[in-house]
Parts: structure tokens; sequence; C-alpha cells
């Protein structure tokens, strides 16, 4: 194992695992104080359930799977070089925060502070197990497969596009915002995800992690905070 890769390495994978439990921890508690933050989000699956399977999916993915193809749960010395790209989430939070202020979404499209607290961040490592993760790690053995003779960073930049365009495409086939809220939405949020799976692919999984907990933070629980006295 290289000094760079430390998706195998015994203490990055405890981090994930604690990691893991501290989300199990939050959405136990969000879960029990109002059950219909998650049911917003994943229906009636238990979301206890839903996030131990796909976390512990997710570090199976890293250790069997993704490590061979440049992905890790944490590469060497680069998480304070990840924050460099702080400055970027940020400006998509605050797209999507004028995009609220121009149409006025919905009032109760995020979840209320302080419930927020608990829920984000619980959500947020799920997210990016269900819409990275797990299907960047399909896309890309089934195209190391099919297109053999294609340079492999060819491929795998391919892969990171595909990837990229499944949680704008998911996010405004549920909204119905008018036609250009929509599209600079799912413009906002495809180079978002575009960003994210850089900062994956160079950084790894937590930097990823916490990028999204960023633009959480200042959209879903901050802006979702003070929206209620500025815009209602």
């Amino acid at each position: 194992m290289g000094a760079e890769d430390f998706a195998g390495n015994k203490f990055v994978n405890q981090i994930y695992l604690l990691i893991l439990l501290v989300v199990l921890a939050l959405a136990y508690i969000s879960f029990y104080t109002d059950p219909s933050h998650f049911a917003q989000f994943i229906g009636d699956l238990n979301p206890l359930l839903a996030i131990s399977i796909t976390g512990l999916l997710g570090l199976m993915i890293h250790v069997f799977c993704l490590r061979s193809f440049g992905f890790s749960i944490l590469k060497s010395g680069r998480f304070t070089k990840s924050l460099r790209y702080a400055w970027l989430v940020i400006l998509f939070a605050i797209v999507a925060i004028l995009v609220d202020w121009k149409i006025t979404l919905p009032i109760d499209i995020n979840i209320p502070f302080p419930d927020s607290l608990l829920f984000y961040p619980a959500i947020a490592f799920m997210v990016e197990l269900v819409f990275h993760v797990i299907p960047l790690a399909m896309a890309l053995m089934l195209a190391n497969r099919i297109f053999k003779n294609i340079d492999e960073e060819k491929v795998t930049f391919g892969c990171i596009l595909l990837v990229a365009i499944i949680e704008p495409t998911f996010q405004i086939l549920m909204d119905s915002y008018p036609i250009g809220a929509l599209i600079v939405t799912w413009l906002n949020i495809l180079l978002f995800n575009l960003t994210q799976l850089f900062i994956y692919k160079r950084y790894g999984f937590i930097p990823m992690y916490c990028s999204r907990l960023i633009y959480y933070s200042i959209w879903h629980i901050a802006w979702g905070y003070f929206r209620l006295d500025i815009l209602f």
C-alpha cells in the first residue's frame, strides 16, 4: 500500500467507523425526536438500519473496490489541503439561497432548527454513499470491463461525470419550481457534485463528506433558520 492511499489502513477505517457511529447517534436522536424528518427522504425505511447498511457497504466498497481506481476514505496528509475548495462550496450554497430569495421556495423545504443540527449531518453521510460512492463503484467496475482499451483516466472522468448528474436530476424531478429556477438549480447542484467528486478523487471520502457538511450548514441549517423571518 502506497503512502498516498490509506483506504485499507486500519486506522483510517476506524475513523470511518467512528464517523458512522456518530452519524447513527445523531440519526437516533433525530428519528425519535420527530420520525417525519427522515420520512420525507427515505419513506418508511428505518434510518438507523438504512444508514448502517449503506455505511458498512461503503466501507467494503472502499476496501475491496475503489482503492484500485484511486479513491480512498482519506489520503495521507491531504485533509487540510482539501479545505482550499471550501470557498467553492460556499458559493454553491449562496446560489441556492439566491434562488430561494428570488422565487421563495416552500416554507417547509428545510428541517426546522434545532432539529436540523442533528438531521443534516446524518443524512449527509447517507447521501454521499447513495449518490456518490455506490454508483461510482458500479460505474467504474462496469466501464472498465466494457472500455478495456481506453485510457483509465478518461474512463474514470466519464464515470465521475455520469455520477455527478444523478443528484441534480433527482433533485429537479422532486421539485416543481419555475423552469428558470430548475435550470439554475440543476446546474448549481451538478457543479457542486463535480467539485465533490474531484475532492473525493484527490483527497478522499471524508473531505468530500465535510464539503457537504459545509454546504448543508449554510443552505439547510443557517439559511433554513433565517429564511423563515426574512421570506415569510
